[in-house]
């Protein structure tokens, strides 16, 4: 996002803290990242330029969170109260990566909470909401995770037989997710 010209003013929250944040200047895009559970976020007071345009992308695995009670602060209440402090500060759009297969009835927990997340944002007072729910993602990361590759591996080599409804099963590069948030 960063690099797409027809966002120039794109502002960072991540672990270091965050970019400056001009008064009064017109649309804004703010991007969340980083490291969240190594990081002392305070998304329930951060005060948001007007009229922003906000992308979310912030998750992490319960393996790397350690306990699903922090995987559950990271995925559902610091995207919620980011969610929230955008409404604050009218917020345009709120856009979020979510999962695929998340649905409140699930028994896992990691798309159960992602169901939650999407429910509690969408009740946020928004011009719109707009909720991605990606497969594997494909992609550089910080951290090695297993669970991930052994999907990519599998996923791409079955990926020719998921097609219908199957086919949102299919592991996405982020970089599409991210061009497809931007529109």
């Amino acid at each position: 996002l960063r690099n797409n010209r027809s966002n120039p003013k794109v502002f960072l929250v991540s672990e270091a803290g965050m970019d400056p944040l001009p008064e009064n200047e017109g649309p804004v895009r703010l991007i969340v990242y980083g490291d969240p559970v190594r990081s002392s976020y305070a998304l329930s007071t951060i005060e948001l330029p007007q009229n922003a345009d906000i992308y979310c992308a912030l998750g992490t695995t319960i393996r790397t969170a350690g306990s699903q009670e922090a995987f559950r602060l990271v995925d559902f209440t610091y995207v919620h109260e980011l969610a929230q402090a955008g409404a604050r500060s009218l917020g345009r759009n709120f856009l979020v990566v979510s999962s695929v297969g998340a649905s409140a009835r699930s028994r896992a927990f990691y798309t159960r909470v992602k169901a939650e997340m999407e429910e509690a944002v969408a009740k946020e007072t928004y011009r719109s909401v707009g909720i991605f729910r990606p497969s594997v993602l494909v992609g550089d990361r910080a951290e090695s995770r297993l669970g991930e590759k052994i999907g990519i591996v599998l996923g791409r080599a079955f990926s020719f037989a998921m097609i219908g409804s199957l086919r949102k099963y299919r592991p996405i590069a982020a970089g599409t997710v991210a061009a497809a948030m931007i529109g």
